[in-house]
C-alpha cells in the first residue's frame, strides 16, 4: 500500500510531506525509522482530529462569502491582504446557484473525496454549464477546503491536484460601423425611452463602461463644452477601472439627449443621478442588462425565444466599448490618446479591444489595387 507521505533526507535531518500538502516539514530527526515514527504519530492525531469535524459541506459553507461572516475573507483582511465585497457577492452568488443545488454539500465534509469532486464537476457539464463557470465554482471548492485545511478542521484537501477544464472562450462580439449609427439615429428609437437611449449612447460615442455610466451624476457634466468628467462608477471604492479617472468630450448627439433628459427629469440637481428611478436611487445592473437585450431584440441583433435571449454574435453592452475602439484606431485617432480617453493603462489592454474585420481594411484595399493594379 502506498504511503501517505514522501521522506527526504536534507543535511543531517528527514522531512517529511504529507500527499495533500505542498511544503515539506522538519521531523526533528536524524535516523529514518525515527523519522517516519514521527510522521505516523502525526497523521494518527489528524486523524483523530478529523472525527471531530461531524458537519455536511452544506453546513460548513454556510457563511463563505457572507462579508461578515466569511472566516476566509476575515482571516484575509485580518493579514491585510485586499478583497472586495464585489468579488465576495460574486463568489456567493455562485456558491448558492451551482453548489448548494448539487447532493455533495450533502457530504460530510471531511468523507469527500477527490472523486466526489470529479463527479461533481462531470455533473455540471452535462447540465451544459459552460467552462469558465464550471472553473470558478471548482475555484470555490478550492477556497473552501484549502481555509477548513489551514483551520485544521479537516486532515487532506479533496480539491487538490484538480486541474481546470480547457475550453474555448467566446470573443465578445462588436459592432459595425452602420449599426452604431442605425441603433441610434432615431430618440429614442429602439431603446424604448429617452433614459435607456441616452446611457448607451454614452456607451457608444464616449467609450464608458457600464459601472461610469450608472454612476454619472449632474456635476459631472458640461453640456455646453461638452465635457465630462469620468471620475466615479458604481464600484467598491466608488472610482473607475484601476482607479483611473480622465476626463473626455462628448458628441453633440450625446449633449442633445443629455439636454432633452434634463428637461423632463425630476433630479437634476448637480449631486443628482442622471439616470435613476423615480425615487432618485441610480439604476443598477439589471436595468442595464434588461435594456441593452430588449433595444437588440427590436434591432434584430438578439432573439428572443421563449424566456431566453439568443445571441449568435455575443454582443454585449461592453461591445459598444470595443467597437469605438476599433472605428476610431482604423480612422487613424492617436492610440495614446485613445488610451486616455478610454481609461487604459497600457498598448496590451487596448489591443485586447481591438478587433479588426473586414470593413476596416477598405483603405489597405485601395492601396493594394493602386500598387499591383
Amino acid at each position: 500500500m502506498k504511503r501517505p507521505y514522501l521522506l527526504k533526507k536534507r543535511g543531517k535531518y528527514w522531512y517529511y510531506r504529507l500527499d495533500f500538502e505542498e511544503n515539506f516539514h522538519s521531523t526533528g530527526q536524524t535516523m529514518r525509522n525515527h523519522a517516519e515514527e514521527c510522521v505516523m504519530k502525526h497523521l494518527r492525531e489528524l486523524g483523530k482530529e478529523s472525527e471531530s469535524i461531524d458537519v455536511t459541506l452544506r453546513e460548513y459553507i454556510e457563511p463563505f462569502f457572507l462579508w461578515d461572516r466569511c472566516p476566509h475573507i476575515t482571516r484575509l483582511r485580518e493579514e491585510g491582504k485586499s478583497i472586495s465585497q464585489g468579488y465576495a457577492t460574486k463568489q456567493r452568488r455562485r456558491l448558492e446557484t451551482y453548489l448548494c443545488s448539487d447532493r455533495i454539500v450533502d457530504l460530510k465534509i471531511g468523507s469527500i473525496k477527490r472523486s466526489h469532486i470529479l463527479d461533481f464537476r462531470r455533473r455540471l457539464i452535462e447540465k451544459g454549464t459552460g467552462g469558465r463557470t464550471i472553473n470558478m465554482t471548482i475555484g470555490i471548492l478550492k477556497i473552501v477546503f484549502h481555509e477548513a485545511l489551514f483551520r485544521e478542521d479537516i486532515d487532506r484537501d479533496p480539491t487538490l491536484g484538480v486541474g481546470q477544464l480547457k475550453y474555448e472562450q467566446e470573443e465578445i462580439g462588436v459592432f459595425t460601423r452602420q449599426e452604431m449609427i442605425v441603433l441610434f439615429a432615431d430618440r429614442p428609437g429602439v431603446w424604448k425611452d429617452l433614459p435607456g437611449y441616452t446611457a448607451f449612447l454614452l456607451a457608444a460615442h464616449c467609450g464608458l463602461r457600464r459601472s461610469e455610466v450608472l454612476a454619472i451624476v449632474w456635476e459631472q457634466l458640461d453640456l455646453i463644452s461638452g465635457a465630462i468628467s469620468v471620475n466615479r462608477a458604481m464600484t467598491d471604492n466608488g472610482l473607475p477601472k484601476w482607479d483611473k479617472t480622465r476626463s473626455t468630450l462628448m458628441t453633440s448627439k450625446c449633449i442633445d439627449a443629455l439636454k432633452e433628459l434634463r428637461k423632463t427629469s425630476s433630479w437634476v440637481l448637480p449631486d443628482h443621478f442622471v439616470f435613476s428611478s423615480p425615487d432618485g436611487t441610480p439604476h443598477g445592473f439589471t436595468w442595464w442588462k434588461k435594456r441593452f437585450e430588449s433595444a437588440m431584440v427590436r434591432a434584430k441583433l438578439m432573439q428572443r425565444e421563449g424566456g431566453e435571449i439568443i445571441n449568435p454574435r455575443h454582443l454585449e453592452p461592453h461591445s459598444f466599448r470595443h467597437s469605438l475602439n476599433t472605428l476610431l484606431r482604423g480612422a487613424d485617432v492617436d492610440p495614446a490618446k485613445l488610451r486616455a480617453t478610454f481609461g487604459w493603462s497600457s498598448e496590451a489592454v487596448q489591443d485586447g479591444y481591438t478587433h479588426w474585420q473586414a470593413e476596416h481594411f477598405e483603405a489597405q484595399r485601395r492601396k493594394i489595387e493602386e500598387l499591383l493594379g
